[in-house]
């Protein structure tokens, strides 16, 4: 999967690429190998940042990201960057979208807290290509979508990427 990512146009050209840290304990694709690729060739990784938990809206900053020795556990449990800048999300190329599963038509299934819909949107709106890296077995022809909803741009799998119009 992280080869296949490595082959797309928009990660390839890509100065500086949100991501995420991957739960590879709740079965989330493993996006270590993609990190470790754009680290050796110069990207600047961001990461999120939960500043606002439940009940409170869904908000997060973006950090650069230096290496997992210098990230801390959030409350769930989630490595996040510390000691590091935070981030214009304007100056983010592409964002490696979280997704536990994927459809064809674009959506996505998270973890249902809204975090990314809401930093996702003025991205999608500028033409910020978002891609969700999920499993084969975890790729459907459709998944619902409410208003709120942020469509990616670009799914890839082990096996195949289903590209999107932005």
């Amino acid at each position: 999967m992280a080869e296949r990512a490595r082959r797309r146009p928009e990660i390839r050209s890509a100065k500086r690429v949100h991501t995420y840290w991957p739960r590879t304990e709740h079965r989330e694709a493993d996006r270590r190998p993609l990190i470790g690729w754009m680290h050796e060739r110069g990207v600047e990784v961001v990461l999120p940042v939960v500043t606002q938990y439940p009940p409170a809206p869904p908000a997060m900053e973006h950090r650069l990201f230096r290496g997992r020795e210098a990230t801390e556990p959030n409350r769930w449990g989630i490595p996040e960057p510390v000691g590091t800048r935070a981030v214009d999300p304007a100056t983010i190329d592409v964002v490696l979208v979280p997704a536990l599963g994927a459809g064809r038509n674009g959506h996505r299934v998270g973890h249902g807290t809204g975090y990314y819909d809401a930093f996702l949107r003025p991205l999608a709106d500028a033409g910020v290509p978002r891609v969700a890296l999920v499993f084969d077995d975890c790729l459907v022809d459709a998944v619902p979508a409410d208003a709120h909803d942020v469509p990616v741009s670009a799914i890839v799998t082990e096996h195949q990427t289903v590209s999107l119009p932005s």
